[in-house]
Parts: structure tokens; C-alpha cells; sequence
């Protein structure tokens, strides 16, 4: 399995097998006019919390 994860925070990171991976992307650059702001402490652990939810998905269905 390989967990695709966007750089566009609406898009929640999800598991796909290796074999069904067609082609990946490299990251080059970030243009904005503004600076983004730091991911806050909360949203680290509710990150953390939605990561688990899924492995503990993934058990259940496998």
C-alpha cells in the first residue's frame, strides 16, 4: 500500500495499492503572495486521529 497525500489541505490522505499506482508527481514549487500559516497543535492530533481511524478501518476490512 502507498498513502497519496495532497499538498491541498481539502484533500484527506488515503491508502492505494502499489500495483494500481500509474504514475506519480514531484512537488516543484509553491508560488503565493502570502505565507501559509503553520498547521496549530489541534490540527496535528485531529490529522493523527483521522490517520488511525484508518489503519483501524483497514483491520477491520482485512
Amino acid at each position: 500500500m502507498v498513502w497519496l497525500k495532497s499538498l491541498n489541505p481539502l484533500f484527506e490522505p488515503y491508502a492505494v495499492a502499489a500495483g494500481e499506482v500509474l504514475e506519480k508527481g514531484k512537488f516543484h514549487a509553491y508560488t503565493s503572495r502570502q505565507i501559509p500559516k503553520p498547521e496549530t497543535d489541534l490540527q496535528k492530533l485531529v490529522r493523527a486521529v483521522r490517520d488511525m481511524q484508518q489503519v483501524v478501518s483497514g483491520w477491520k476490512e482485512g
